[in-house]
C-alpha cells in the first residue's frame, strides 16, 4: 500500500481486530520469500495490484502453503476484481467499508470463503436479459379447477384435510388428491407455502364462496 496514511490506518484496524502484523510496505517485494500458512493474509490496494502484474505472489511450484491474498479497492471496477480472483485473491473489499465491516470480511477470507463487494451484486442485476423472480403474488389462478381453488382456500385458513372434506361435502381422499394436484401446479413444496402463495388471492376467496357460500376469515359457525 503505497500512501503512508492509509497503511498506518490499516495497520491500527487489524490491531484492534486482534491481527499480528509480519510486514508492511509500499509494494509487494520479498513476498514470496516470506514463510506462510494457510491462516496469513496479504492484503494489498488496487494500485499494487495492478504495479504487482497478474500474480503478486508468484507460485513456486513447491509443496509450500501460500497466504490468502485481499485487494482493497479505490472503487469498484469489475475487470480488477476478476483478474483479482483469476490470480487467486479471497477478497476484493471496498475501501469504503465500515472498521467493523471489514474486519468480518477479513474473517470470511480466513474461513476460505471468496468476499466481493456488494456493487457486484447490484451489476448483475442491471445486465440486460437477466431473468429476475416474479413478485410472490404473481400467478393465475385459472391454472386450478373450481374444486383445487376451493381447496386451497380452506388451506389458507389452516384446515384440515378432514374439514375441508367435511365444508365441501367431499370425501378425505378426494381432497387428499386435491391438495397434491394444488402443490404441483403451484410449484410449492407444502401446505404452509401454497397458503402464503394465495392468502390475497381474490379468485381463490370467490371460489370459496361460492363452494359452501364461507368467507375466508373463518371456518362456518354451527
Amino acid at each position: 500500500m503505497r500512501n503512508a496514511l492509509a497503511r498506518e490506518g490499516l495497520r491500527r484496524i487489524l490491531a484492534d481486530g486482534g491481527y499480528a502484523i509480519t510486514r508492511v510496505g509500499a509494494d509487494t517485494t520479498d513476498l514470496n520469500s516470506l514463510s506462510w500458512t494457510r491462516d496469513d493474509l496479504v492484503i494489498i490496494d488496487s494500485d499494487t495490484f495492478d504495479a504487482a502484474g497478474f500474480d503478486p505472489i508468484p507460485d513456486t511450484g513447491a509443496d509450500v502453503e501460500m497466504p490468502r491474498l485481499v485487494v482493497i479497492a479505490h472503487g469498484f471496477d469489475v475487470d480488477t476484481m476478476l483478474r483479482v480472483f483469476a490470480a487467486g485473491g479471497h477478497g476484493y473489499l471496498s475501501g469504503q467499508d465500515s472498521h467493523q465491516s471489514f474486519l468480518i470480511k477479513l474473517a470470511l477470507v480466513r474461513l476460505g470463503e471468496k468476499v466481493m463487494p456488494s456493487a457486484f451484486l447490484e451489476t448483475l442485476v442491471r445486465l440486460p436479459g437477466l431473468a429476475r423472480p416474479a413478485p410472490p403474488d404473481a400467478w393465475d389462478a385459472s391454472v386450478l379447477d373450481m374444486r383445487g381453488q376451493a381447496v386451497l382456500a380452506g388451506l389458507v385458513q389452516g384446515m384440515s384435510n378432514k374439514t375441508i372434506a367435511c365444508e365441501l361435502c367431499l370425501s378425505e381422499l378426494t381432497v387428499k388428491l386435491a391438495v397434491r394436484a394444488v402443490l404441483r401446479k403451484l410449484q410449492v413444496s407444502n401446505r404452509t407455502q401454497a397458503a402464503i402463495k394465495a392468502r390475497d388471492c381474490e379468485a381463490i376467496q370467490r371460489a370459496w364462496e361460492n363452494s359452501c357460500g364461507l368467507k375466508l376469515s373463518g371456518p362456518r359457525s354451527v
